[in-house]
Protein backbone atom coordinates (compact mmCIF):
# COMPACT_ATOMS: atom_id res chain seq x y z
CA UNK A 1 0.00 0.00 0.00
CA UNK A 2 1.40 3.59 -0.51
CA UNK A 3 1.67 6.29 2.02
CA UNK A 4 -1.63 8.20 0.99
CA UNK A 5 -3.45 4.69 1.33
CA UNK A 6 -2.20 4.59 5.14
CA UNK A 7 -3.22 7.76 5.84
CA UNK A 8 -7.02 7.74 4.31
CA UNK A 9 -7.00 4.07 6.37
CA UNK A 10 -5.60 5.60 9.57
CA UNK A 11 -8.04 8.46 9.31
CA UNK A 12 -11.00 6.63 8.68
CA UNK A 13 -10.06 4.12 11.47
CA UNK A 14 -9.66 7.45 13.38
CA UNK A 15 -13.13 8.40 12.44
CA UNK A 16 -15.03 5.68 13.27
CA UNK A 17 -13.10 5.45 16.82
CA UNK A 18 -14.70 8.58 17.56
CA UNK A 19 -18.37 7.90 16.34
CA UNK A 20 -18.35 4.91 18.66
CA UNK A 21 -16.89 6.80 21.45
CA UNK A 22 -19.00 9.79 20.52
CA UNK A 23 -16.15 12.31 19.90
CA UNK A 24 -16.62 15.37 18.09
CA UNK A 25 -13.08 16.76 18.26
CA UNK A 26 -11.68 14.30 15.19
CA UNK A 27 -14.47 15.72 13.28
CA UNK A 28 -13.86 19.41 14.07
CA UNK A 29 -9.82 18.89 13.44
CA UNK A 30 -10.61 17.39 9.87
CA UNK A 31 -12.81 20.96 9.60
CA UNK A 32 -9.51 22.84 10.59
CA UNK A 33 -7.62 20.73 7.85
CA UNK A 34 -10.12 21.30 5.05
CA UNK A 35 -9.94 24.98 6.23
CA UNK A 36 -5.98 25.10 5.77
CA UNK A 37 -6.13 22.84 2.72
CA UNK A 38 -8.48 25.23 0.64
CA UNK A 39 -6.95 28.03 2.12
CA UNK A 40 -3.78 27.59 0.70
CA UNK A 41 -4.77 25.89 -2.33
CA UNK A 42 -7.69 28.54 -3.30
CA UNK A 43 -9.89 26.56 -3.85
CA UNK A 44 -12.67 24.48 -1.30
CA UNK A 45 -16.08 22.72 -1.89
CA UNK A 46 -19.83 23.37 -0.84
CA UNK A 47 -21.98 21.71 -3.24
CA UNK A 48 -20.08 22.83 -6.04
CA UNK A 49 -16.60 23.88 -6.45
CA UNK A 50 -15.83 27.34 -5.14
CA UNK A 51 -12.67 29.16 -6.50
CA UNK A 52 -10.88 32.38 -5.17
CA UNK A 53 -10.19 33.72 -8.30
CA UNK A 54 -13.45 33.44 -9.46
CA UNK A 55 -15.38 34.41 -6.79
CA UNK A 56 -13.29 35.43 -3.67
CA UNK A 57 -16.07 36.65 -1.11
CA UNK A 58 -18.13 33.44 -1.47
CA UNK A 59 -14.45 31.46 -1.12
CA UNK A 60 -13.55 33.55 2.20
CA UNK A 61 -17.58 32.88 3.66
CA UNK A 62 -17.25 28.91 3.20
CA UNK A 63 -13.42 29.10 4.32
CA UNK A 64 -14.58 31.03 7.70
CA UNK A 65 -17.71 28.58 8.05
CA UNK A 66 -15.40 25.61 7.57
CA UNK A 67 -12.69 26.72 10.34
CA UNK A 68 -15.80 28.27 12.90
CA UNK A 69 -17.59 24.49 12.66
CA UNK A 70 -14.20 23.42 13.14
CA UNK A 71 -14.17 25.02 16.29
CA UNK A 72 -17.60 24.33 17.26
CA UNK A 73 -16.72 20.70 17.22
CA UNK A 74 -13.47 21.18 18.84
CA UNK A 75 -14.09 23.65 21.69
CA UNK A 76 -16.69 21.52 23.67
CA UNK A 77 -14.92 18.53 23.99
CA UNK A 78 -11.46 19.67 24.80
CA UNK A 79 -12.09 23.29 26.44
CA UNK A 80 -16.07 22.76 27.97
CA UNK A 81 -15.50 25.72 30.64
CA UNK A 82 -15.10 28.12 27.62
CA UNK A 83 -17.92 26.80 25.68
CA UNK A 84 -19.80 26.94 29.15
CA UNK A 85 -18.50 30.37 29.76
CA UNK A 86 -19.78 31.38 26.23
CA UNK A 87 -23.27 30.45 26.32
CA UNK A 88 -23.85 32.42 29.69
CA UNK A 89 -22.57 35.46 28.35
CA UNK A 90 -25.08 35.22 25.34
CA UNK A 91 -27.72 33.92 27.55
CA UNK A 92 -27.41 37.37 29.89
CA UNK A 93 -27.81 39.43 27.21
CA UNK A 94 -31.44 40.34 27.65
Amino acid sequence: MSGLEWRVIALLVLLYVALYMNWSWPWGLLFVYWTVTSALSGETALVETVRRAEHPKLFWIVIVTWFLAGLSLILPDVAPSVVNSFYAMIWRLD
